[in-house]
C-alpha cells in the first residue's frame, strides 16, 4: 500500500484478538510473521496485553502484506471463514456466547463493536420478516474493499452459524464490489443470492431463523460479561457522560445488592470525589440517578403480576421487601402493592 493512501485512512484501532487471528493463519499459509510485526513497527510484547490495540494503519498493512504473500483470490472469503483460530475469548465473542438467543446475541456484537475495531460501523435492522445486518467503512485507504467486505460476511456468518443449532443462510447478499471473475466459491459458502455492484454491502435473512436459543449459554455469567465489556466500552469512549456511565453500571449491577458511590467510583477507576464532580459538573448526583433508574424499573417491573413483590425488591437490590415498600411510597406517594392494583384497574 502507497504511503500517500496510507495518510488516507481515518484514525481507528483494531484490538490485538484480530491481528493474532490474521497471524495464526498467516502461518497456516507458511508464513513468517515476525517479519510483518517488525515491518510496521509494532513491539512483539503488545500479545501480552489482551485489551491491547493497534492502530487501523498498522493492521492493514499487515493484511495487505500477507493478502499479497498468500497470492489467494479468496483470501477474505477463506480468513473469515476460518474459525480454527477465531478470538472466542474476545469480550465481545464471549458475550454472545452467553446471550439468551441468535438475535440478542447479533445485537451485543452490534453494541460492542468498537471494542474488536473502530474503523467499520455495523448496522442492524429488523423488521417482522427479516433481520438485515451491514456495514459501511469509516474513511478512505481501506484494505482491497472486495477481500475485507468478504471477510467481514464471512466471519459473522460462521460465528452465526456455530451458535445456532440450525441452518442459518442469508436470502440475499449484497456487495457494493464488482463481481469477481469466479464466484463460485462465494455461492458455495453463503448459499444465498449474491447481490453485486449493490449500493451498500448487506445480508438479509429471514427472522424466523433467529427464533432459536444459544445452546449452554449461561444466563448466570451473561451480566458478569456484559459489565466488564460495558467498563472497557466506558474506557474506550472517554467522551461518554459520566453520569451515563454510571446509568450503565447500574443497570447491569442493581439486582447485586444495594448499590453505593463508592462501589461505583471503584468499578469506574475513579475516587469517591472526582465521581462526585464529575457528576455536579454534569448537573447529577449519583442518589439522583440511582433513585430515578430504581423507580422506572420498579414501575416497569409492576406491570409483570407473575413477578412477586419479594422479586421485585431483589431484582431492585433491596436487602428487605420492608424498604422496598418505603422507598416505592416516597417515590410515588403509595405503596407499591396499591400501584400495582391500580394498573391492573387501568
Amino acid at each position: 500500500m502507497k504511503n500517500n493512501d496510507m495518510k488516507k485512512i481515518k484514525q481507528g484501532s483494531v484490538c490485538i484478538h484480530f491481528l493474532d487471528f490474521l497471524l495464526r493463519y498467516a502461518r497456516e499459509q507458511g508464513l513468517e510473521t515476525k517479519s510483518v510485526i517488525s515491518s510496521v513497527n509494532l513491539d512483539p510484547d503488545i500479545f501480552e496485553d489482551p485489551d491491547s490495540r493497534v492502530p487501523a494503519a498498522a493492521f492493514i498493512q499487515v493484511w495487505s502484506h500477507i493478502a499479497g504473500a498468500c497470492r489467494d483470490q479468496n483470501f477474505g472469503l477463506h480468513l473469515g471463514s476460518n474459525l480454527t483460530h477465531f478470538p472466542f475469548s474476545h469480550i465481545v465473542f464471549s458475550v454472545m456466547l452467553n446471550e439468551k438467543g441468535l438475535l440478542s446475541a447479533l445485537k451485543s456484537m452490534i453494541r460492542y463493536h468498537n471494542l474488536m475495531s473502530d474503523f467499520i460501523q455495523p448496522h442492524l435492522f429488523v423488521n417482522d420478516e427479516n433481520v438485515v445486518f451491514s456495514f459501511e467503512k469509516q474513511g478512505n485507504g481501506f484494505p482491497e474493499s472486495r477481500q475485507y467486505f468478504e471477510f467481514i460476511f464471512a466471519m459473522i456468518l460462521s460465528f452465526l452459524r456455530y451458535l445456532s443449532s440450525q441452518k442459518i443462510d442469508p436470502d440475499v447478499l449484497r456487495f457494493s464490489h464488482e463481481k469477481p471473475a469466479d464466484s463460485s466459491q462465494q455461492i458455495q459458502f453463503f448459499k444465498s443470492e449474491l447481490i453485486f455492484g449493490a449500493k451498500m454491502n448487506e445480508m438479509v435473512f429471514q427472522k424466523s431463523l433467529f427464533d432459536v436459543k444459544i445452546n449452554l449459554a449461561n444466563p448466570d455469567l451473561l451480566p458478569i460479561l456484559e459489565l466488564n465489556a460495558e467498563l472497557k466500552l466506558n474506557k474506550f469512549n472517554d467522551n461518554d457522560p459520566w453520569s451515563q456511565k454510571v446509568e450503565t453500571i447500574i443497570n447491569l449491577a442493581m439486582n447485586s445488592g444495594p448499590l453505593t458511590i463508592d462501589s461505583i467510583a471503584k468499578t469506574l477507576a475513579v475516587s469517591k470525589r472526582t465521581l462526585q464532580n464529575r457528576l455536579k459538573e454534569e448537573g447529577h448526583t449519583f442518589r439522583g440517578i440511582y433513585e430515578t433508574k430504581r423507580k422506572k424499573k420498579a414501575i416497569a417491573l409492576l406491570k409483570n403480576l407473575d413477578i412477586s413483590m419479594v422479586e421485585i425488591a431483589f431484582l431492585l437490590g433491596f436487602s428487605e421487601q420492608s424498604a422496598f415498600n418505603h422507598a416505592f411510597k416516597k417515590w410515588t406517594g403509595q405503596p407499591p402493592g396499591w400501584y400495582r392494583i391500580s394498573l391492573t384497574r387501568h
